[in-house]
């Protein structure tokens, strides 16, 4: 029993070895060469019959379908190897196969005794066409079985209306009652269009609307232009008039034009596709390969190119599959697959351990060789490009312009290259992902715009002309405006001028009455002047008396605050000597306090003592009272020595003279201290009965002298209070006398404005007269402006429409839409083949000109039901986008734009699921280029690929190895990466 391993060389040394060649019989798990896959694919790259031991039973898993695989007939050899296949019916690809259980007697060296047939799980039928739906008989289907309707949708319709019309007419038609019928019963019903015929005979690969494509593309600017014009009016966004003066005008921008662009009645689209054939890609120090390795990229078919990584890290991350892959591309155009990334830096495609790295591609354009090098290396001084064609070198000075004229002969911009043979995993779903205006972008590859785009850009010059001319009629206008305002500002002003003047007169006429009124009341101005003299007399005798009283005042203050002043000083001096001997009485007081303190202190002392030894010192004859003591007072120890006792003895006495002579001494300090304070009490309170009578002496002058000039002060304020209002009565006659002086002035004054108002008031209206007069010819010249202004306008606003009916949202989005319906068509017929005709990408240019991106997803019924992109899955997702970029391919090959010979896909197999994953290696191998019988070159439809080149991770290829012809490998080791090529492998 051999387990399922991918390493051949390890399957190859198990077959050969002891174990194998002994065994009676051999169950394996293993992928031979030439077995019988799905879908009548055979197996191309498993491992050859021959290697198996001969005369043996061989039984093996693996594929689905059973068979038998034979040895080749060159081999002597009687080898056959036996398929089992699976149990039951797994998918729509094993629809009609019959399976077994084989039974193998282990004493016979595991012979298959017999095969016994079983009909167990569901089982999958293929229907294609209704009629064989409706004869089919339901009894030969079962609870759990799938079956796949090919249907025409037209055609159900049909019968469904065809049984309305019956006389016996039903609610449903017999196909729609079957449908149900079959359901109900628990069989799986899915209905799938029919897919559309390619032109070149390959199922679903190329779309079948050549004639409608090419329409527009056949016919003139001129042509081009009146059928865009018609379309408009017929949807209603023209009328016929505007149609008809824009398609007169723009035949006029498009004759201005015909000397540098297509001629005016020759079809747009005469444009010569680029037939690219490449032969090979050799690098040498770029990424990381370090030593030269040339691929071959000619006639090798569909190619997985996979990769190890035998350093440390991942698998095949990294080893420089993708360098390889799009080695080409920086050699055709010095750029590779664009990464999500703002870091890349010149020297990025430099191998560490080169100082140069150099890429050299070798193939034809339009069946003429060409040989393009390119080398760059970290010192941009020693970079190069170096173009050959067709044997002649057209290397230019500058990279720059030999690229240029590489980009001359591809005929296609380098966003080509990445959109038609390059697509990086990064890339591959752009199409999908990208904007409106991306997307439009994309599509102006496809199609030829620039006549379109000259010719609104020539509109556009003549409208932004007629508008400069407008806008300069308009400054003319608002001049002239200005003109007018100013003009109409004059007679206002001259106008409220004249009524301000008549204002002014009538208001200091008004106002030199009053004042005449308001002075009537006053006396002459004689009799105001007597008076004023007869005040002015009183006020100064008032001034007199009043300066007689304040000196009078003076006398008496100086003499008293002389007195008061004595008085003052010497109550100051008593009462300094007054707080000089409180003082000394507070100081007497506290050596009273201290003395008397120490005094009682002494005496308890004393009397502590006394009290202690049981004696009076009062009494003389102290000595007999003490007496010995037996033990010592401080320890309590009895005391037996007699000169111990005898210390002891004189020790007190001592003791007891000691406090009796510190209580004598404080005793007379304490009378010395008390005499000493009865002295300083009995001075000090002399001193203070001393500064009370001064004190009282001062306050009694200061009464006497406040009391002798209060009447002077008293007369002093009737006087003044009498000069002040003699003071008033002579300020208002001086006021009287100035308004009258004042009013004489005024009147004068108010005569002469009034005269000068009158004069201004006549030069007023003659200037508003002036100004209405200039203010007509003004209007004049305003309506003729405006007139003018508005035919140029009309004029710039038609060129502005003639632009727009030129531009992108115009003429050019009417030509585009041409180019995504092409696009839906070829891209659709790749995602059927993708999804087996469940999945639709619906693509079309919406009302205000942006391109709607929606897919569908077919019902059981049959019917479609809309979807937006970003709610498909993964897998849908990826079969929408791979079908959009193929499409696109395709578009471009049938459009004459560029048809290659390779084609690069990287990952492509991102989230499909296993059938998904098939579905690509089928349509892979669909799209190989097939030479005609007759040995001429392929149709405007077809692809002309010879090889598909594919890079693939070790996991996602593993299903679909059996779809690719060469199987090539990308080994990194020791930092360096080498390529072998899928035959060196064989070998």
């Amino acid at each position: 029993f051999i387990p399922h391993t991918r390493d051949k060389s390890m399957m190859e040394s198990i077959l050969s070895s002891k174990e194998a060649s002994s065994s009676s019989a051999l169950f394996v798990h293993a992928d031979v060469k030439g077995a019988s896959m799905n879908d009548l694919i055979q197996s191309q790259h498993g491992l050859p019959a021959s290697i198996f031991p001969e005369d043996k039973y061989i039984y093996s898993g693996h594929f689905h379908k059973p068979h038998v695989v034979h040895a080749g007939k060159k081999s002597s050899n009687c080898i056959s190897i036996r398929y089992v296949g699976s149990p039951y019916q797994t998918s729509f690809s094993e629809a009609g196969q019959a399976k077994s259980l084989l039974l193998v007697d282990s004493h016979r060296n595991w012979q298959c005794l017999e095969e016994i047939a079983i009909d167990i799980g569901p089982r999958y039928h293929r229907l294609p066409s209704v009629h064989q739906f409706l004869d089919s008989d339901g009894a030969d289907f079962r609870q759990g079985d799938k079956i796949a309707v090919t249907v025409n949708q037209q055609e159900i319709e049909e019968i469904r209306i065809l049984a309305r019309k019956e006389e016996t007419a039903v609610e449903k038609s017999s196909f729609d009652t079957k449908l149900e019928e079959l359901r109900d019963a628990g069989v799986a019903v899915e209905i799938r269009d029919i897919q559309p015929q390619s032109q070149d005979g390959v199922s679903g690969v190329s779309p079948t609307n050549a004639e409608n494509e090419m329409e527009l593309e056949d016919l003139s600017p001129k042509a081009t232009l009146a059928a865009y014009l018609d379309y408009e009016v017929e949807n209603g966004e023209l009328g016929e008039a505007t149609s008809k003066m824009l398609l007169e005008k723009g035949v006029e921008v498009l004759r201005e034009l015909n000397d540098t662009s297509l001629p005016l009645n020759s079809p747009s689209s005469n444009a010569i596709v680029t037939e690219l054939e490449i032969e090979s890609v050799s690098v040498l120090g770029f990424g990381s390969f370090c030593q030269e390795a040339v691929y071959p990229l000619r006639n090798r078919g569909v190619v997985l190119l996979r990769g190890t990584n035998k350093d440390l890290g991942s698998d095949s991350n990294g080893v420089g599959k993708t360098t390889l892959a799009m080695a080409s591309l920086w050699a055709l155009a010095g750029s590779t697959d664009p990464r999500p990334t703002q870091d890349g830096k010149v020297a990025d495609v430099v191998n560490d351990l080169s100082k140069i790295a150099e890429v050299t591609l070798r193939g034809s354009i339009n069946s003429k060789p060409f040989v393009v090098k390119r080398t760059k290396s970290i010192s941009s001084k020693a970079s190069s490009l170096t173009f050959l064609f067709d044997s002649s070198d057209l290397t230019r000075q500058s990279s720059k312009d030999t690229q240029a004229l590489i980009n001359e002969h591809l005929n296609i911009e380098s966003q080509m290259l990445l959109r038609t043979i390059f697509h990086g995993q990064h890339t591959i779903g752009g199409l999908l992902e990208s904007s409106d205006a991306k997307l439009k972008e994309e599509l102006s590859y496809l199609v030829s715009l620039g006549v379109w785009q000259q010719s609104a850009s020539q509109a556009r010059s003549k409208a932004r002309l007629k508008q400069r001319k407008a806008s300069e009629l308009d400054g003319m206008l608002l001049l002239r405006g200005k003109d007018k305002s100013r003009t109409e500002e004059k007679s206002l002003v001259a106008k409220e001028e004249m009524k301000r003047r008549e204002r002014i007169f009538e208001n200091e006429s008004a106002t030199l009455l009053q004042k005449k009124q308001n002075l009537s009341i006053y006396s002459d101005a004689s009799d105001i002047e007597k008076t004023m003299d007869s005040v002015q007399t009183q006020l100064r005798e008032c001034d007199n008396e009043i300066n007689s009283y304040e000196e009078e005042l003076s006398i008496y203050m100086n003499s008293g605050a002389a007195e008061i002043s004595v008085l003052r000083s010497e109550l100051d001096k008593k009462v300094a000597v007054e707080k000089f001997a409180r003082g000394q009485l507070q100081a007497c007081q506290r050596k009273h306090d201290v003395t008397t303190t120490e005094l009682k202190s002494a005496k308890r002392q004393l009397s502590r003592l006394q009290s202690e030894w049981n004696v009076n010192i009062c009494r003389e004859d102290v000595s007999s009272q003490l007496q010995s003591p037996e033990t010592c007072h401080t320890c309590g120890q009895p005391i037996i020595s007699p000169n111990a006792r005898k210390l002891m003895m004189e020790n007190i006495k001592e003791k007891l003279n000691t406090a009796s002579s510190c209580v004598d001494e404080a005793g007379e300090s304490a009378s010395v201290a008390f005499l000493a304070y009865t002295k300083s009490k009995e001075d000090w309170e002399a001193l203070t009965l001393e500064v009370q009578s001064c004190a009282e002496n001062l306050c009694r002058a200061e009464k006497s002298l406040s009391n002798e000039t209060d009447g002077l002060r008293k007369k002093i304020k009737r006087a003044r209070m009498l000069q002040s209002n003699l003071s008033n009565e002579f300020a208002s006659l001086a006021r009287k006398a100035r308004k009258i002086s004042e009013f004489n002035l005024v009147k004068s004054q108010m005569q002469e404005n009034l005269n000068r108002f009158n004069e201004a008031l006549k030069s007023s209206v003659d200037a508003y007269k002036s100004c209405c007069s200039e203010l007509e010819m003004v209007e004049t010249s305003i309506a003729e402006l405006k007139k003018e202004k508005e035919t140029m306008a009309e004029a710039a606003s038609f060129s502005s429409l003639l632009a727009d009916t030129f531009g992108p949202k115009g003429i050019q989005a009417f030509v585009l839409r041409n180019t995504v319906q092409a696009l839906q068509y070829s891209s659709q017929a790749y995602l059927d083949e993708l999804s087996d005709g469940s999945l639709q990408l619906r693509m079309q240019v919406g009302s205000n000109d942006s391109i709607i991106k929606q897919a569908a997803v077919r019902n059981l019924d049959g019917t479609w039901r809309a979807r937006s992109l970003s709610s498909l899955s993964g897998g849908q997702w990826r079969r929408c986008s791979l079908s959009l970029s193929l499409g696109f391919i395709d578009l471009a090959s049938r459009r004459g734009k560029v048809r290659s010979s390779l084609l690069v896909l990287d990952e492509p197999l991102t989230h499909l699921d296993s059938a998904g994953r098939k579905s690509v290696g089928r349509l892979l191998r669909k799209m190989l280029s097939k030479a005609p019988a007759n040995g001429k070159a392929p149709g405007r439809s077809g692809l002309g690929l010879s090889t598909i080149l594919v890079i693939l991770q070790e996991i996602a290829a593993e299903e679909i190895e059996e779809c690719f012809d060469h199987i090539d490998e990308v080994i990194k080791h020791g930092g360096e990466s080498f390529v072998i090529l899928g035959e060196n492998r064989e070998e």
